[in-house]
């Protein structure tokens, strides 16, 4: 029971995340990558008041250069009959802890 329950909800977060089969692009400067997490806050999203999924996310830039970092911060997934509406918000630091800039990001208009 607990596999199908894992399987469902992995299939489930996988359509909010790529927008039922449209998945969100974005780069930085043509040549960051970057590998990380999205974990499931079943505590803040228990919390949210319009419904939304909430992730806490941490992503980490290849690279050891100055302009190398990790953008850590919170995931929203609101699911909508239109669009699927997705919220990042959160910080990048540099690895050399000598920068710092607040990001976010949504795909509403």
């Amino acid at each position: 029971m607990m596999i199908f329950a894992s399987v469902f909800t992995y299939a489930q977060t996988s359509n909010l995340i790529m927008n039922d089969g449209n998945s969100y692009v974005g780069k930085i400067d043509d040549k960051a990558k970057m590998s990380g997490t999205i974990i499931f806050n079943s505590e803040k999203t228990k919390n949210s008041k319009d419904e939304s999924k909430i992730y806490d996310l941490k992503f980490s830039e290849k690279g050891t250069g100055k302009h190398n970092g990790i953008f850590s911060g919170e995931l929203s997934i609101k699911k909508s009959s239109d669009k699927n509406q997705l919220k990042f918000e959160g910080t990048w630091i540099n690895y050399g802890n000598t920068m710092k800039f607040p990001f976010y990001f949504n795909n509403q208009k």
